[in-house]
């Protein structure tokens, strides 16, 4: 079945760059996220640039996986000031989050491969200073809390992400509808809440040393190249 959801499995990767764009119009979210993976193009050393768009109807999600690097980095030197250039000339305004680097670093799938991934819901947690070790730790504790009792309902798979400062973890986790993930967000608020109280690793898990903000925004998949 095909997705425009990247394969976060995929060999030969070495880097993924991730940023968010913030619109000046919403109403050009589509248009905008064409003009972007349009005028990126082929680039040596990009293995693929998933755009995907925000459930707010004014942000873009940019994650592309890279070969190695030095190409991740020569881009980002060179080639990407004339990437946004090219974009602004058509649709000026856009406000730009920094593209951050980061490797995949454990993931779980929850349903089989045939399910299409209808929404991707990014989880970023940020820590108050970079310790590579420390996030991995933490990345750690979460796949050793207790498997729920039962499956999430639309959950497909999760993978999460260390920034390559270490100051930085995400899920990139991916969903069935953006409704599944509303219906189970909603329902985990209360369970959190208990397993709190009733259970030591999850509270030491959502109070870890150093973990000053988590947010969560959701995308709908839209273009892979």
């Amino acid at each position: 079945m095909t997705s425009n959801v990247p394969d976060l499995d995929r060999a030969g990767v070495a880097l993924v760059v991730v940023s968010v764009w913030e619109l000046a119009i919403p109403d050009l979210q589509r248009r905008l996220a064409d003009l972007a993976v349009d005028t990126l193009g082929p680039r040596e050393g990009l293995v693929s640039h998933a755009c995907m768009l925000g459930t707010d109807g004014t942000t873009l999600l940019h994650y592309q996986q890279w070969s190695d690097e030095a190409s991740a980095r020569e881009f980002g030197a060179d080639g990407q000031l004339d990437w946004h250039g090219a974009v602004d000339e058509v649709v000026p305004g856009t406000v730009r989050g920094p593209a951050r680097g980061y490797e995949v670093y454990r993931g779980r799938r929850f349903a089989g491969e045939a399910v299409r991934t209808g929404c991707v819901v990014v989880v970023d947690r940020l820590f108050d200073r970079p310790d590579r070790e420390r996030a991995r730790r933490w990345v750690d504790s979460m796949f050793a809390l207790p498997e729920p009792d039962a499956p999430m309902p639309g959950a497909i798979a999760a993978h999460f992400h260390l920034s390559t400062d270490g100051a930085r973890a995400f899920n990139f986790a991916q969903w069935t509808t953006e409704r599944a993930h509303r219906r189970v967000s909603s329902a985990a608020v209360e369970e959190l809440a208990s397993a709190r109280e009733d259970k030591p690793e999850w509270r030491a898990a959502e109070s870890a040393p150093g973990l000053v903000r988590t947010s969560f925004r959701r995308y709908l998949p839209y273009r892979l190249r």
